[in-house]
């Protein structure tokens, strides 16, 4: 070699030393890698008081906008001869009750066409409309 070196230097290098022999496992060992693997499938990675809390306090969230659970405000206009919840639907004004619950998450404002046109007059007032335009407004075809 030009600089005396060995040839044969990538057999001394430790990046590239050869792998030790392995044995293959036996089948008590493979029997006991499979038990312990159907263990870990069955183990629950949440505890269920807290699976429970979580639920619990989401359907105490969102129980007053259930309407199997509580009758809507203004009644529905399809089975009662009450025309108020239409008349609330064409004022621009939000509802109260609509207002709380884009409280709870952007998510919840922005499912609701009220809550878009509302967070759009604000981006508005900001100067920043532009650049979330395209992300609450889903395209029209």
């Amino acid at each position: 070699s030009v600089y005396g070196l060995q040839n044969d230097i990538r057999s001394h290098s430790p990046t590239h030393t050869p792998t030790p022999e392995t044995k293959p496992p036996t089948e008590d060992e493979l029997q006991q890698q499979i038990k312990y693997w159907q263990i870990q499938l069955d183990r629950h990675r949440l505890k269920m008081s807290k699976v429970a809390d979580s639920l619990l306090s989401y359907t105490e969230q969102y129980v007053e906008y259930d309407p199997f659970l509580v009758p809507p405000d203004p009644s529905n206009p399809w089975l009662s001869d009450d025309t108020t919840f239409w008349e609330l639907e064409a004022s621009k004004e939000p509802s109260q009750q609509r207002v709380k619950r884009w409280g709870f998450g952007m998510d919840e404002a922005l499912k609701d066409p009220v809550g878009r046109e509302q967070f759009l007059k604000f981006l508005e007032s900001e100067f920043s409309s532009e650049n979330l335009r395209p992300v609450t407004i889903p395209p029209t075809s």
